[in-house]
């Protein structure tokens, strides 16, 4: 018998009963995609929070906060829908003022969904819609994992390259005497 993969897995909202996202399954060959779309957008962060660096927290409170704000804005309204358009394919049963709620109006959603799509995108992990409350959460690419807690947009912000996956680690060992 052959082997079936499917490229994409729905997942109900936690948040909004009878919302179902429809996300891509992730691959080698779609997370390289997803770095190289990212890597102007992620360059130009780099600058942002170099400059925010750059500034004296004695001097330059306005700045700072400006310059926060700066980043709190570049990250929402670029780097977060970059990421849920690399991996969404669409959105079902969520309706806006009698409207469709697509891909393509992100900025009209719930804020709560709008994070709740995030996280499970960046978390690399969802639950089946069929599968059981309390079963172990696939990885989108198809290993297992423990249910992980959510991350936000600024632990994301803070470290944009880096994955959220969670890996096991060695225990230290003491060198011998």
């Amino acid at each position: 018998m052959a082997y079936s993969f499917k490229k994409t897995v729905d997942v109900k909202s936690d948040i909004c009963p009878g919302v179902v996202f429809t996300i891509r399954k992730i691959t080698e060959a779609r997370r390289t995609d997803l770095r190289m779309s990212l890597a102007a957008l992620l360059d130009r962060l780099t600058d942002l929070t170099t400059d925010l660096n750059a500034l004296d927290p004695v001097k330059d409170e306005k700045a700072i906060r400006a310059k926060g704000f700066e980043i709190d804005d570049f990250v929402s309204e670029k780097i977060e829908p970059a990421k849920i358009r690399w991996a969404a394919v669409r959105v079902d049963g969520l309706m806006i003022e009698d409207v469709p709620g697509t891909l393509d109006n992100l900025s009209e959603w719930p804020a709560e969904l709008r994070s709740e799509l995030l996280s499970i995108i960046e978390d690399g992990s969802v639950m089946l819609v069929s599968e059981a409350k309390n079963s172990p959460r696939p990885i989108i690419s198809g290993g297992q994992v423990a249910p992980t807690a959510q991350s936000s947009t600024a632990e994301s912000a803070a470290s944009p390259s880096t994955s959220t996956i969670p890996t096991e680690t060695a225990p230290a060992t003491s060198p011998s005497a």
